[in-house]
């Protein structure tokens, strides 16, 4: 789960947030995104992604994903790290501050 916030600590509802992986290898490959996903926070401030499908039993660690958010426009916009652990619930808070918003357009 991804929580957004203001700089007060306030839930920011109906902000877009993206979780993907940019590849560590250059020049990346021609699949270089394993993840790449975009939701709306709710009322609350959160939004919820599931990669269960993803996971492979007796698999040690699974992924570390970037997280960005934009609210109210391009001018307002954060970023982070949520580290994913297999059969476990990750939690990630994200503030939200002045910035250019660097989410795809296309991003839904």
């Amino acid at each position: 789960m991804i929580r957004v916030i203001d700089n007060t600590g306030a839930p920011i509802k109906f902000a877009k947030v993206r979780v993907f992986a940019e590849p560590s290898e250059f020049p990346p490959p021609s699949n270089a995104l394993r993840f790449d996903t975009c939701g709306v926070t709710g009322s609350d401030g959160a939004v919820e992604f599931d990669f269960s499908s993803y996971y492979q039993s007796g698999q040690a660690g699974f992924a570390v994903l970037d997280v960005a958010a934009c609210v109210g426009g391009p001018n307002r916009y954060g970023e982070g790290i949520i580290k994913i652990k297999e059969q476990d619930v990750s939690e990630e808070t994200v503030t939200v501050l002045s910035g250019s918003c660097l989410i795809p357009s296309d991003c839904e």
